[in-house]
């Protein structure tokens, strides 16, 4: 099995050497308010061989919410038309310039759930590529041959909204929301400006840039990121679940929490933007919302 990060120093070695089973993924994905084009970004700059895996276009169109998991079906449609097999080791990068890290995670995700070994996040991700002096490409996607593609879906890295509910009830396992503290306080508005921010009542809040080093802009290292579960009153030997806006950085923070336990934290595909619309208003906190701040 290979190492679930990577470093810009290992790809930039498999690059030299050409290494056939690589297939490196540009899975850039920006908040509409960023106003910013990840498509262009690719074309202006990529790392050599890499394909767009765009988390807006691989993903359930028939669900209400944006981003939801892709169907089996869908996912591997995907895949096969960018050239991974099962045994292909899958490298996915991001282009955030302030974290190294965001969309990447969720992409991480989605190849678990459906059941891919061989798969892993490059630290810092392509602002830390660059930063090494490494070189990048303009231009369009390369392509591959096509594949035959087997997913394996795993329901136990997903929650929905009745599988949150049920462990609310149960109260067997740590809810741990990994938003900027801002958002789930209610304090600062969500990305979506029709929902309130806030959190779900008896939820712990971990923010995710808390798992990185600013300077560098790559992962904490696993006794590191233990610390920062600590220091949140967060038991990472016990049963958790991951939420966040629209879980995209959830997956993230169970990235992060894998490194330490060796284990995948499940996440809630709706998270909040799911639970503000559908749950009772006893269950959460809410707190402003964008469209009633003053423009």
């Amino acid at each position: 099995m290979c190492s679930p990060l990577v470093s810009c120093e290992w790809l930039k070695e498999q690059l030299e050497n050409k290494n056939p089973n690589i297939r490196i993924l540009d899975g850039t994905w920006n908040q509409p308010a960023w106003k910013r084009n990840a498509q262009q970004e690719y074309l202006d700059g990529h790392i050599e061989g890499a394909v767009r895996f765009d988390i807006a276009t691989v993903c359930d169109k028939d669900s209400p919410l944006p981003l939801t998991l892709p169907t089996a079906a869908q996912f591997t449609e995907h895949v096969q038309k960018m050239g991974i097999s099962n045994d292909t080791h899958v490298v996915v990068y991001d282009n955030h310039a302030k974290f190294g890290f965001y969309s990447a995670g969720r992409v991480w995700w989605i190849f678990k759930t459906y059941g891919h070994v061989n798969v892993s996040i490059l630290d810092g991700g392509i602002p830390k590529w660059k930063s090494n002096g490494y070189p990048t490409v303009s231009g369009p996607e390369p392509q591959y041959t096509p594949t035959t593609y087997k997913s394996i879906f795993h329901p136990e890295l997903v929650r929905d909204y009745e599988a949150m509910m049920k462990s609310r009830e149960s109260n067997t396992e740590q809810v741990v929301d990994g938003r900027p503290k801002g958002r789930y306080d209610g304090t600062a508005p969500e990305p979506n400006p029709r929902i309130n921010s806030g959190h779900m009542i008896g939820s712990t809040n971990l923010p995710f840039m808390e798992l990185t080093n600013k300077e560098t802009m790559t992962l904490k290292s696993p006794a590191d990121i233990r610390k920062v579960f600590e220091s949140y009153k967060i038991d990472m030997d016990k049963p958790m679940v991951l939420t966040c806006g629209g879980a995209v950085v959830a997956p993230l923070v169970s990235f992060a929490a894998s490194l330490v336990t060796g284990n995948i934290v499940p996440v809630y595909d709706g998270s909040w933007g799911d639970w503000v619309r559908k749950a009772p208003a006893e269950t959460m906190k809410l707190g402003i919302k964008g469209e009633d701040m003053p423009k």
